[in-house]
């Protein structure tokens, strides 16, 4: 990408939104294009409540940033972006002074958060590996995941308990899971509405029909992680 992108002189975006702090062949995610994304809603592993930051080594980006989203509140703008600050398209999407000091707090601990998620969660996925029917798709060793979520394969057909059927037998153990079925883009009416065929991306379709969220364990020590090990074991011995 960042090959094409330099051939073409174009400006490389990274959405780092659900990757804070994981790495890519040593070097952090958000910081390998020309500007990184980050969000700092109250779900990721970065909360801060809400909001979120852009992040850049390019002055140019750093000032259109600036006169975008900090519309009359930059004062040290240079006098070529400055001047475009009352005349071109602006928002006020900032996030809030309360809300950047809980995230500037967070970011102390995040990478030991992120250990705690990464020990429990794949302590679960070691042991689901070897169970009829999950399917563990592991991240290569150039990569450095943090685990926003933690979604699996789950293939029915394989046992002979539906997917529906294994959420219903774990949420009897007291271990909650859910059917995690993000709905397809190429599906949305606003995209079907403009040509999109929603018959398309047939292998997306199918694993998106078997996808299974579980837990991702955050300050978990360790209790929690193994009631989910004991209830997978005791209800697939049913299969």
């Amino acid at each position: 990408i960042l090959a094409i992108a330099r051939k073409n002189g174009i400006a490389v975006i990274e959405d780092a939104c659900h990757a804070h702090g994981a790495e890519y062949n040593g070097r952090k995610v958000g910081t390998i294009g020309d500007i990184g994304i980050f969000s700092f809603q109250a779900s990721k592993n970065l909360p801060g409540g809400e909001g979120g930051m852009l992040i850049t080594n390019k002055e140019e980006y750093y000032n259109m940033a600036i006169s975008l989203g900090h519309y009359r509140r930059a004062a040290d703008l240079p006098e070529k972006y400055s001047r475009y600050q009352h005349t071109s398209l602006g928002f006020k999407h900032r996030m809030s002074p309360l809300h950047a000091a809980i995230t500037r707090v967070q970011l102390k601990t995040l990478d030991e958060k992120n250990q705690i998620r990464k020990d429990n969660i794949e302590k679960l996925l070691r042991v689901l590996e070897e169970l009829p029917g999950f399917h563990i798709y592991w991240t290569p060793p150039h990569i450095n995941r943090v685990y926003y979520e933690n979604d699996i394969v789950y293939r029915g057909e394989e046992t002979g308990v539906s997917i529906e059927r294994l959420i219903n037998m774990m949420e009897a153990e007291g271990a909650i899971i859910r059917c995690d079925r993000y709905p397809l883009l190429h599906q949305q009416p606003f995209f079907v509405e403009r040509g999109s065929n929603p018959e398309d991306l047939p292998v997306t379709r199918e694993i998106n029909e078997h996808i299974l969220a579980l837990p991702t364990f955050p300050g978990d020590d360790g209790s929690l992680v193994n009631q989910y090990i004991d209830a997978f074991m005791k209800v697939t011995r049913f299969f």
